[in-house]
């Protein structure tokens, strides 16, 4: 937008009484509904909270079972050894330094509302710097319908970046959307202010210390600061990167592992060191496929056009063809789904960044009209293009009871009542406070598990295993492997009580593998079924 344009906007918008009278009005305006998202976003965490601990009889339980892997990482980390099963070195983390983060809180009772607390305050940091990016956007526009504005968009910036959902998951996406927004914030506070700042290296730096995906972001953002002439601290950020990431790779490698964790290598190509062209264009197959990824592919299109745009100045092209490549990155390696976690990070980057390259095209449609009709017009686009998103807020109560009624339970089964080695395919609840063996059947916490599943397809490798390591109950989603060794005797089944949200099945079978030990699991299981949350059956066979 040109001087003279801007000058435009701020007469416009300015109160007749003059630039004293315009402060007055936008203090008043931010008193008013300015910090509104703020409080929406206090009383939606009240509720989502409330509405678990009714469910749930009480317990704080996290809508996903992948947080409580984390932590029983942490609890061996503690104890000077990196793996599930303190005699078995295992990497089933997507993330380097969460589960080191959570060192002090693990053997905590009240470890996860430690947790619950820490993705609150990251939450709120996140709408902290939401303002702040619409702030430095709009920041040639004055007045009351800036600020009625902002504080709206701020508002539905929390469905649309999943926001609550990514808190009651108790796991480090909502610190990994702080570094996002950190990074964008960073990229536009340079070319609008010439000024790299620190935070925003530090963003660069840790952001793949907090989830690998970040690595989308972090080495275009290089290609950025070397485009823009900052090429030491470009450097030092590269080398900082090669040192952190590079030194957990060689520890794994030292341990004689892959160079990344198992859970890293079962979601990507780039892991499993598979970068065929056929390999990636089937990820850019897969994530046109999805549907979240197709709505990312359609949001990267504005950003080349504006990229491609010679009438566009230099800088603000830089912008959008950095973030259009984070994005391509994104399409060819990323992953979709499981309560938005996956995706989430370069979504929000893709809004940040449309409301940017839109800022102008913004003002002139909302200066002049009802702001309800603004709010309604903004209102159907979120709802269309983040439906997933908006479907969390009603949904994640019902995510953390079918943790709380099935791996949670399989908690009790093991810990309170059977009390020997178990194996299983969803290993959290299962494995966390639990000082027996606890084989998983899917990978993550068993490297020879990992390599025979994905190797071999009969099922003779599951009973070689269960029997390797004294295993005589099973408790596994039966549907998810191409079968069940003939030996093993199905002795019930537990079904879930509300409708399934985040369990990837409504089932969870307990076999025996072992004739022997039939009648005193029989009478483990009975005595199990009478403790069992209202609602929650158990079908003795």
């Amino acid at each position: 937008m040109t001087v003279s344009r801007q000058g435009e906007f701020r007469k416009k918008n300015m109160n007749p009484g003059g630039k004293a009278a315009g402060r007055t009005l936008l203090r008043e305006t931010k008193g008013i509904f300015y910090y509104s998202a703020f409080i929406l976003l206090f009383l939606l965490i009240i509720i989502e909270l409330a509405a678990i601990l009714w469910l749930n009889q009480g317990h704080l339980i996290f809508t996903l079972d992948d947080a409580y892997i984390h932590l029983s990482l942490a609890e061996n980390i503690k104890e000077g050894h990196y793996g599930i099963n303190k005699n078995e070195f295992s990497t089933p983390s997507s993330s380097i330094i969460w589960p080191f983060f959570l060192v002090p809180f693990a053997p905590l009772k009240s470890a996860g509302a430690f947790i619950l607390i820490l993705n609150v305050l990251f939450a709120f940091l996140s709408m902290i710097l939401i303002y702040r990016i619409l702030e430095l956007f709009f920041r040639f526009w004055e007045g009351r319908e800036k600020n009625l504005f902002i504080g709206f968009i701020a508002m539905l910036c929390i469905p649309a970046m999943n926001i609550i959902g990514l808190v009651f998951t108790g796991m480090e996406h909502s610190l990994q959307l702080v570094f996002a927004l950190l990074v964008i914030l960073g990229v536009i506070w340079d070319i609008q202010k010439d000024q790299v700042t620190w935070w925003f290296l530090s963003a660069v730096v840790a952001g793949p210390l907090v989830r690998y995906e970040n690595l989308a972001l972090s080495m275009p953002v290089l290609v950025f600061l070397i485009l823009r002439k900052r090429h030491k601290k470009a450097l030092v950020c590269f080398i900082l990167m090669a040192i952190l990431v590079g030194g957990f790779s060689l520890f794994l490698s030292r341990e004689g592992h892959s160079f990344f964790p198992d859970s890293v290598r079962l979601k990507s190509s780039v892991a499993s060191l598979k970068l065929e062209p056929a390999t990636i264009i089937g990820g850019l197959n897969r994530s046109l496929r999805d549907g979240r990824g197709f709505v990312i592919f359609l949001g990267s299109f504005p950003l080349l056009l504006w990229m491609l745009d010679s009438r566009i100045k230099l800088k603000e092209r830089l912008v959008f063809g950095t973030v259009f490549l984070c994005v391509f990155l994104h399409l060819l390696f990323g992953r979709y789904g499981w309560y938005g976690r996956y995706e989430i990070y370069i979504w929000c980057v893709i809004l940040i960044t449309l409301v940017f390259g839109f800022r102008e095209n913004i003002v002139h449609f909302v200066s002049g009209r009802k702001m309800l009709n603004v709010f309604v017009v903004f209102c159907l686009f979120i709802g269309y293009t983040c439906y997933p998103y908006v479907k969390i807020l009603f949904t994640t109560p019902f995510g953390s009871n079918n943790i709380y009624q099935q791996q949670y339970q399989i908690h009790r089964f093991a810990v309170e009542y059977y009390k020997k080695p178990i194996a299983v395919n969803d290993l959290g609840w299962p494995s966390y406070r639990n000082d027996h063996y606890v084989l998983d059947l899917w990978g993550l916490g068993s490297r020879e598990a990992f390599d025979r599943r994905m190797k071999e397809k009969d099922t003779d490798w599951m009973d070689a295993l269960v029997r390797k390591y004294g295993v005589s109950v099973v408790v596994i989603y039966k549907e998810i492997f191409e079968g069940i060794p003939e030996s093993w005797i199905p002795m019930a089944e537990m079904f879930l009580r509300n409708p399934r949200v985040t369990a990837s099945k409504d089932t969870v079978t307990f076999y025996v593998t072992v004739e022997g030990e039939k009648e005193q699991v029989r009478s483990v299981l009975q005595r199990f079924s009478l403790s069992l949350p209202k609602g929650v059956k158990l079908k003795i066979e």
